[in-house]
Order: structure tokens, then sequence, then C-alpha cells
């Protein structure tokens, strides 16, 4: 099953600070909402912890080995990637993975679609992604935003898409 990637990092690929974003843009967070509402959201248990919360107007699915996690209702806890998937799927929803880096390497190899907002600064982190390589795929520039008042970086927004082989799935 094709599945979206959704993600911000900075300059040094860095995309955490002791379990939070380490920068503040409204904005960007507000494009993370209008792209993922009404879709199912996969993520790590550490991932879903950061957050604290399920996110509202998604189907929320948690990757974990820890059976006794206790999670609200509504939100569904798989034991696997290839579960989240089914579940995803199951849905009917687009499937769109929020981290962790662990996942996004994993999901990367099956990802149709990756929705990439670079930080223009470098920051101080503890999580990084990895360099993803979209040399074959086709890249949109969706808008920029400068820094200002209320966003202490500039970033730009990007939808990177690729026709899977279907031999690889």
């Amino acid at each position: 099953m094709p599945v979206s990637l959704i993600y911000a990092r900075a300059l040094n690929h860095c995309i955490g600070r002791n379990g939070r974003l380490p920068w503040v843009l409204p904005d960007e967070y507000a494009h993370f909402h209008r792209v993922t509402r009404g879709s199912a959201v996969i993520m790590g248990r550490k991932t879903y912890q950061e957050n604290n919360h399920a996110l509202d107007g998604r189907l929320n699915i948690v990757i974990t080995r820890n059976q006794q996690l206790l999670l609200p209702p509504g939100v569904i806890p798989v034991g696997s990637f290839t579960a989240a998937l089914e579940a995803a799927q199951r849905s009917g929803m687009k499937a769109f993975v929020l981290g962790g880096s662990e996942l996004f390497r994993k999901a990367f190899l099956c990802a149709d679609e990756v929705y990439e907002t670079v930080v223009m600064a470098s920051f101080e982190g503890d999580t990084f992604i990895d360099a993803f390589d979209f040399s074959d795929w086709r890249t949109e520039k969706l808008g920029e935003h400068s820094a200002d008042s209320a966003h202490e970086a500039g970033f730009v927004m990007y939808r990177h898409s690729r026709e899977l082989d279907p031999s690889r799935e």
C-alpha cells in the first residue's frame, strides 16, 4: 500500500530536541494540519507520547510493542509497520507517517509521496532524519514563508512524488 511521509527538518536534518520540535513555526504547523486532516496518521510510540494526545480529525495509529500502553479511545495500537499500514488500508483513508526517524527510514522505501518542510536554519537537537534522495522523484514547491515575529526561521514546503514500481510492494 502506498504511504505518504510528512515532516519538517532543519538544514542539518534535525527534527527534534528533548521530545519536541526545536522551533516555533505556526504557519508550518497549520500546513501539517491541512495536509493530514481526514487521513490515517501512523506514528511510533515515542512520537505519540511526545504529542501526548491524539490528533483530532484523523485516525491515529500507534506502533508499539508495549501491549499495556494506555491509549485514549479511538487510538489504534499495532505491533508493526505492516499492521499499521493494514489498519490504515481498512479505514479507506490516505496513510501518513509522522515519525520517528526509524519509522521514516522504513516507510520511505514504500512511500509514493513525501511532504517535506525545510526550515532554513540549523538547530541543536537529539533526533535527526536521513537525507533522503529525491533525485528520481517529481518535486513541487508548495510555498515558502520568511522568518517574522511569529516564526523564528523561514521555511520552504515541498511535495515529492513518484510512481512506485509494483515489484517493490
